[in-house]
């Protein structure tokens, strides 16, 4: 009898030590600029952005992460001297990647966390032009529209 109590006390205190850990959430996001130069060797160096502090539900939030993203990836990358984002590099410069790795991250980390992406964009499909739409919704706006019958999709 004082085996089953001591293995039920056992196991129900693991649970109350587990239980704080499986309620946590992720509430950072590593930022990874990489030096890659032919011939030499490469390398890379990472920081790490908290976002505990905000509530990614709220735009202005969401502004905030990007925004501290953006400037440990700027850091990173001028560490490593690697060139800032100009007209030449746009999109493939140190900067520019750790922005989009890191982004990449993060979306997966509040998918795994919250079962849906950070943030989603829902839109209304286009509406057929036809005589009841224009009737309730008014005629194209655009001069080319306003030349052509309604035909529908």
């Amino acid at each position: 009898m004082r085996r089953i109590l001591a293995t039920a006390f056992t196991a129900a205190a693991a649970l109350c030590v587990a239980e704080p850990a499986l309620a946590q959430s992720v509430t950072e996001v590593t930022v990874t600029g990489q030096y890659v130069r032919p011939g030499e060797k490469p390398m890379s160096m990472s920081r790490v952005v908290s976002y505990a502090d905000l509530d990614l539900s709220r735009a202005k939030d969401m502004d905030l992460l990007k925004e501290r993203i953006s400037y440990a990836a700027r850091g990173v990358c001028t560490e490593l001297g690697e060139a800032q984002p100009t007209q030449n590099n746009l999109g493939r410069s140190c900067q520019d990647n750790a922005i989009h790795d890191a982004m990449g991250r993060f979306e997966t980390a509040s998918v795994d966390a919250y079962g849906a992406p950070a943030s989603t964009v829902v839109t209304n499909g286009p509406i057929p032009d036809t005589h009841p739409n224009r009737a309730a919704y008014g005629g194209p706006k655009s001069d080319a529209g306003r030349m052509t019958p309604p035909s529908g999709n």
